[in-house]
C-alpha cells in the first residue's frame, strides 16, 4: 500500500471512531440534565434514541445484543466521573464512576436505540459492575478517548478494562502533532475540527456562572440606583 493512501486510510479510521466517540459525550450524556430522577422511575424517560440501563433486567437485555453482535464489531466507550480533582489528583485510586457509556454503531438497537446509558449513581449503583464481563474480554473491541484515565477510574471498582482497539486521543496525537496549540485533542477541539460539528462540552452543558463579589457602594442607594442606570439620549435641540 502507498503512503498516500495509507495515510488517507488511517484518516479514514480516526474520523469514524471519532464519530462514535463523540456519540458518547454529545448526543445522549446531554441528556442527562435534569432527568436524572425519572429515569430511576417505574417507567424511564430518556432522551430519543438513548436506552438506559439502572438495574439487572435492563442490563441483561443489553448485554444479550452485545453478545449477538459480530465479533468485528467496535464499541465506543466512555465513563463520567466524581470524587476527584483532575487538576491535582491522578485517577489511580481516586475517583467514582457515576455512569458509562457506548455506541457501536446505529445497526444495534438495545431497546430504545443504538445509544447506550449505563446509570452506576444512588440506587443504580453497581450496574456497572454487570457489565464487567464484557469489559474485561480482549475478544470485544473498545476505543476510548484517553484511555489511560478510564481504564485506572474503572480498575477503582475492580473492573481491568481491557480489549483496546483504540484511542481517539492519541490517534489524533499521531495524525497532528502541532494541535496542542492549534484546537487541542479534546473531544470538543477534534470533532469542531474533523466532523465539523463541535462537541458542547460539559462545562456548558452542567456548568454553574461564577457570581463577582461587588464592593458596597459608599453612595447613598439613591445615588447608587441612578450610577447603575444606563445614561438618557439626548434630547433632540429645537430648531430656532
Amino acid at each position: 500500500m502507498s503512503a498516500n493512501k495509507c495515510e488517507e486510510l488511517q484518516k479514514v479510521l480516526f474520523s469514524e471512531m471519532l464519530r462514535h466517540a463523540r456519540h458518547l459525550r454529545h448526543r445522549h450524556v446531554a441528556g442527562m440534565a435534569g432527568i436524572r430522577s425519572r429515569w430511576l422511575s417505574t417507567v424511564p424517560v430518556a432522551p430519543r434514541g438513548v436506552t438506559v440501563v439502572h438495574d439487572a433486567a435492563s442490563a441483561q437485555k443489553v448485554l444479550q445484543v452485545l453478545e449477538r453482535a459480530p465479533k468485528d464489531t467496535y464499541h465506543a466507550w466512555d465513563t463520567e466521573v466524581s470524587n476527584i480533582d483532575v487538576k491535582s489528583q491522578s485517577p489511580v485510586g481516586n475517583g467514582t464512576v457515576i455512569c458509562a457509556s457506548f455506541y457501536a454503531g446505529p445497526h444495534l438497537d438495545f431497546g430504545s436505540g443504538p445509544r447506550v446509558w449505563i446509570d452506576n449513581m444512588d440506587e443504580a449503583r453497581g450496574t456497572l459492575d454487570l457489565f464487567k464481563d464484557f469489559l474485561q474480554s480482549k475478544g470485544h473491541r473498545k476505543v476510548w478517548h484517553n484511555y489511560g484515565f478510564d481504564r485506572h477510574v474503572l480498575y477503582n471498582h475492580g473492573n481491568d478494562a481491557q480489549g483496546l482497539a483504540g484511542d481517539t486521543m492519541h490517534m489524533a496525537r499521531l495524525w497532528d502533532t502541532s494541535r496542542l496549540t492549534e484546537g487541542g485533542y479534546s473531544l470538543e477541539g477534534l470533532t469542531a475540527t474533523v466532523l465539523n460539528n463541535r462537541k458542547v462540552p460539559m462545562k456548558e452543558l452542567f456548568g454553574r456562572a461564577k457570581l463577582k463579589k461587588v464592593r458596597p457602594c459608599a453612595l447613598s442607594p439613591l445615588a447608587c440606583l441612578l450610577a447603575c442606570l444606563p445614561a438618557c439620549p439626548a434630547a433632540p435641540s429645537s430648531g430656532a
